[in-house]
């Protein structure tokens, strides 16, 4: 393996609009699972005895493309990454970055959010000490106590990039750059940049309903499929210009395509068919498809889903280049922040909804308190964390540089 960085003439500039992106969307999860207890249609890790159907709605409109959005932003990381590093230095941060916060936080961050759900739902009785010693027995959540919790996407991309680490290499030599100039010259084309989709229609229509969505790293094909092809797009979305200039072209296009699609599976969902979009998001029986009619159906939801998809992702980055690609002192603090707050947030909400759900309020004030009572607990640790050289090493984030003397 060629361990040669890339050199430029000049220095790569920063894209603030990547920052933005991962910022928002962390925002965006820690909403999402701030209101999981209130949803219709499961039982979260915590759950509320009352439920909201606008909870449900907003998670249907929802669900096709945050996670997504995470992982096309670490396909671009791993562009700019490359530019500067070698492909061992590559390798060796992504290890120090991904599977060590991976083994603390399954070593510390995951097992209170197994003990709390235990308890909740009468599995378990005594205290988070008692519980400690069977924290990982029985196997894998949820049968048994060892999970990953929402850092299963840490165990995904840390496999995604030692994966894609040859087809990079190969996209970096005189070939792969044919290719990619010749993508980029074909998504100047009017709607060519939509095409990207295809693929993931593929692999929902083929994957789909034999292999729903599960973050169990074993048996979940379909997601596999879906975020490595848009990890790659990442990467290569993000090595030519004039990709950027497609996406900045299209985002009326991608707007009206994200609506449409978003309405069409509320609309599915609302029919007499309503057990289509079950299949699709994972919940339903494939038996159901045995029939033409539901086939068809089910292929024309799968076209909408990662069509959804896929266009929310085109419009957020064409939006994000227009508005966002500027720094701001809110930013320089946000953006590091970002990944130990995606590591925090799903215990610290766990914790604080298991005492919050147990009030004889209504579901609006509970709501905001666990959003704004979480939010505060998790921007604590973080001013902790970001203080301390072992706690920074733990959470993924990069280390201080030491200041140096000035000379009198």
């Amino acid at each position: 393996m060629n361990t040669q960085a890339t050199t430029a003439s000049t220095k790569p500039q920063r894209r603030w609009d990547v920052d933005w992106l991962r910022v928002i969307g962390t925002l965006l999860i820690f909403a999402y699972h701030s209101a999981a207890p209130f949803h219709p249609w499961f039982d979260w890790h915590i759950w509320n005895g009352q439920k909201s159907e606008l909870v449900g709605w907003l998670s249907v409109a929802m669900y096709s493309w945050p996670m997504m959005l995470f992982m096309l932003l670490a396909g671009a990381g791993t562009w700019f990454a490359l530019r500067r590093r070698t492909y061992w230095q590559y390798v060796r941060e992504r290890l120090t970055r991904l599977f060590l916060p991976l083994f603390f936080g399954m070593l510390i961050l995951v097992p209170p959010q197994v003990y709390m759900e235990r308890l909740l739902n009468y599995q378990f009785r005594g205290s988070f000490l008692e519980f400690l010693p069977h924290a990982f027995e029985g196997g894998t959540y949820p049968e048994g106590n060892i999970s990953a919790g929402q850092l299963w996407f840490l165990v995904y991309l840390l496999i995604y990039s030692l994966a894609a680490l040859p087809l990079f290499r190969v996209l970096r030599g005189k070939v792969g750059k044919r290719f990619v100039s010749w993508l980029a010259a074909f998504s100047q084309r009017r709607g060519a940049i939509f095409s990207f989709a295809v693929p993931l229609i593929i692999g929902q229509v083929a994957l789909g309903w034999r292999f729903p969505e599960t973050h169990a790293l074993i048996d979940d094909w379909m997601w596999h499929w879906q975020l490595f092809f848009v990890f790659v797009y990442g990467y290569i979305l993000f090595s030519d210009a004039r990709f950027g200039q497609a996406i900045n072209r299209e985002w009326i296009l991608a707007l009206a395509l994200a609506v449409v699609t978003s309405v069409g599976m509320l609309v599915l969902y609302q029919s007499k068919w309503s057990y289509v979009m079950d299949i699709l998001l994972g919940f339903g029986s494939p038996y159901m498809l045995r029939r033409w009619g539901p086939k068809l159906l089910y292929t024309l939801g799968c076209i909408a889903l990662r069509l959804n998809s896929w266009s929310y992702l085109v419009l957020l980055l064409a939006l994000a280049q227009k508005f966002l690609d500027s720094k701001s002192k809110f930013l320089s603090y946000a953006s590091p922040a970002s990944y130990p707050v995606y590591m925090l947030h799903q215990t610290v909400i766990i914790i604080v909804a298991f005492y919050v759900v147990k009030w004889r309020v209504a579901m609006l004030p509970k709501f905001l308190a666990i959003l704004l009572g979480s939010f505060a607990v998790t921007m604590g640790l973080y001013e902790i964390i970001r203080r301390w050289s072992v706690t920074r090493f733990l959470f993924g984030l990069k280390t201080r540089r030491k200041r140096t003397a000035t000379p009198k």
